[in-house]
């Protein structure tokens, strides 16, 4: 897909979802220490559409989405739009529900539009977006986000609109730590000022560096590493 031409929405393969999901869980294993939640997990009505808008610090969103959504909302089925241009680089992206969007322009709105409607048809959809359509550092505000996904909510006033803070820290080990928070679900106007709340709940809990406030959703790869490991003589 080039970059001026309309977006394609296709269901993903569920050989080549299965593949990502089991590299998603090796990857986030191996490159971190564990994958900690404040909070429980949103209760979403059954059969309802849902959209979860988050913060966008890392190119590690895809990844973390795509774990979150099997962890959390196994029996949902994900999609998410991606710039177009990308999607023609990389179409085995397309393969586990992205769809390609022109962003910043009116052609933009209807390849979102469009993608979105297609896949809001399944039972159970769940669409996963970055909003703020960059990287941006967790501590930036305001946050400036894109207009796509207040677009969506005026477009789908029936669907669950989710913020979703995401922050990759140091704490105490040789890796770090992925931190996630789902705030309560946010409506027409007030997407920017709901996912600053859940971000803001979210460092809060962050610089206590404890643990114990928060849920563990995988144990990855510990240790402090290098000499520090060394116990000399045991």
């Amino acid at each position: 897909m080039g970059e001026g031409q309309p977006c394609r929405y296709r269901e993903p393969s569920p050989y080549v979802l299965r593949f990502f999901r089991w590299y998603t869980r090796r990857h986030l294993r191996r490159h971190f220490a564990a994958v900690y939640m404040l909070g429980e997990r949103p209760a979403l009505p059954e059969g309802v559409p849902a959209v979860v808008f988050g913060s966008h610090p890392s190119w590690w969103e895809p990844l973390t989405g795509l774990y979150l959504q099997e962890r959390l909302f196994p029996g949902r089925m994900m999609a998410g739009p991606i710039e177009a241009g990308q999607l023609g680089k990389f179409p085995i992206l397309g393969k586990v529900g992205l769809f390609g969007i022109r962003p910043g322009s009116a052609e933009g709105a209807r390849d979102l539009l469009r993608g979105v409607r297609e896949h809001f048809r399944r039972p159970g959809a769940m669409l996963w977006m970055t909003p703020q359509g960059r990287f941006a550092d967790v501590r930036e505000r305001p946050l400036r986000l894109a207009g796509g996904v207040e677009f969506l909510a005026r477009a789908f006033p029936d669907a669950v609109f989710l913020p979703l803070a995401l922050e990759y820290l140091f704490w105490d080990e040789r890796l770090p730590v992925v931190l996630c928070h789902f705030g309560p679900p946010a409506v027409a106007g007030e997407m920017e000022s709901a996912l600053t709340a859940a971000m803001d709940r979210l460092a809060a809990s962050a610089i206590t560096r404890d643990p114990g406030n928060f849920h563990c959703l995988m144990r990855g790869a510990g240790g402090t590493g290098g000499v520090y490991d060394w116990r000399g003589g045991e």
